[in-house]
């Protein structure tokens, strides 16, 4: 791994050790004020749609003063929100900190996978995102496991949260590495992004919808059932301890082979262990850990994939603009995926798990359908009139996928 990358995953892993804690602390608040499943979808969405204003917003702000000034702009207003969760318990105005605080916790993802990105070649990109979302993993487990640390009825945690995001910008501000070159272009454009890679834009929506479901509503469905806060953060950390160990030898599969093999082994893993937890929960804590840890192994890397998958075929100076992008359909996935999944909650029991096991499986179905449109790049593939498709493009244009 480069040195100059140092301070921003240390900075990284401080400010995910922050987001590690709200994600089980706040349903769990939400809880013990005697939010509805329907409001606690809402909330979850309301986040979500400010991670998509983010992804617009960010690259504005990055342009205007650089990768390191607008992670500290965004961590300074981020940690901001969460003491204010802990004095203003009212359901509206919970919504209106949650879109502030999905916007820059969006942003601050866009600058370090960027910034990650254009530090990698293409033959290692696939290791050093995973590099990254492994120390992103722990960093969300420790997160979790603070949770014990204070009462959640308290103003503690959230006090614990603001903490670690505002110490996250002191690695890169004292940091002499230097930072990616400037940004010559701001504007998003997912339809010219889908051109490049529907895989990876369809896979990041289809991870938006069910990782929005299950981090927005798995604590409160834990705890409703009579899972005490520690055994909610236990689930929860089990399931990040699960991602964390596929994440390197996935990317690193990955970097050898079409990317979209592996988001389909990942997808069908996914699909499997949701059906277990939708099917067979409250039957037995240990194997309800097991399945936790199962599923994690198999949907947590799909967004680095994803990510790897689309990057592979970015030109210079437009990984900001890639990771932006992945990110918006990511985050539109997300306010789309918690109120729908606590729909489905109400008809069917073992309902969250069982949307997102019907995610995973539409996801694969889609990319087996690209695999057999096309190839992988710099590969021939069979086109609908039976000649061949063009070969993938040079290195540095966005090439038709």
């Amino acid at each position: 791994m480069r040195f100059p990358l140092f301070a921003l995953l240390v900075g990284n892993t401080l400010l995910v050790l922050g987001t590690g804690l709200q994600s089980v602390l706040l349903p769990v608040r939400a809880r013990i004020e005697g939010y509805t499943d329907p409001m606690m979808g809402l909330l979850g969405a309301a986040y979500y749609l400010g991670f998509v204003l983010g992804c617009l917003a960010a690259p504005i702000l990055v342009r205007r003063v650089g990768h390191s000034r607008a992670f500290s702009v965004l961590a300074v207003v981020a940690a901001q929100t969460f003491p204010w969760h802990a004095a203003l318990l009212q359901w509206p105005a919970w919504i209106v900190l949650r879109i502030v605080a999905g916007l820059c916790i969006a942003g601050l993802s866009m600058v370090v996978e960027s910034w990650i990105n254009e530090a990698s070649a293409n033959a290692n990109r696939g290791r050093m995102l995973a590099t990254y979302l492994v120390l992103t993993a722990c960093a969300t487990m420790g997160g979790q496991t603070m949770l014990r640390l204070s009462d959640p009825a308290a103003a503690t945690g959230f006090l614990l949260v603001a903490l670690c995001i505002g110490l996250s910008m002191v690695p890169l501000a004292v940091s002499t590495a230097p930072a990616p070159r400037p940004l010559t272009e701001v504007r998003l454009d997912l339809r010219r992004l889908y051109r490049t890679s529907p895989a990876a834009v369809i896979g990041c929506l289809s991870v938006g919808l069910a990782n929005g479901a299950f981090w927005s509503l798995a604590p409160a469905v834990l705890q409703s059932h009579g899972g005490a806060p520690d055994r909610v953060a236990v689930f929860m950390s089990v399931a990040v301890a699960g991602g964390a160990s596929a994440q390197w030898p996935v990317g690193r599969l990955s970097d050898r082979l079409d990317r979209r093999w592996a988001i389909l082994a990942a997808c069908g893993g996914a699909f499997l262990a949701a059906v277990a937890l939708g099917l067979l929960r409250h039957r037995s804590w240990p194997a309800e850990l097991a399945l936790a840890a199962a599923f994690g192994a198999a949907s947590f890397p799909l967004y680095a994939l994803c990510v790897a998958h689309a990057n592979d075929h970015a030109a210079s100076g437009e990984f900001v603009q890639t990771s932006g992008g992945l990110l918006a359909s990511f985050g539109i996935g997300a306010v789309i995926g918690p109120p729908l999944a606590s729909l489905v909650m109400s008809a069917a029991d073992g309902g969250l798990f069982l949307f997102i096991a019907v995610v995973h499986l539409g996801l694969a179905a889609f990319v087996t359908h690209r695999m057999a449109m096309r190839g992988p790049k710099g590969s021939p593939a069979p086109s609908p009139e039976g000649g061949q498709a063009e070969p993938g493009l040079s290195p540095g244009r966005w090439a038709a996928r």
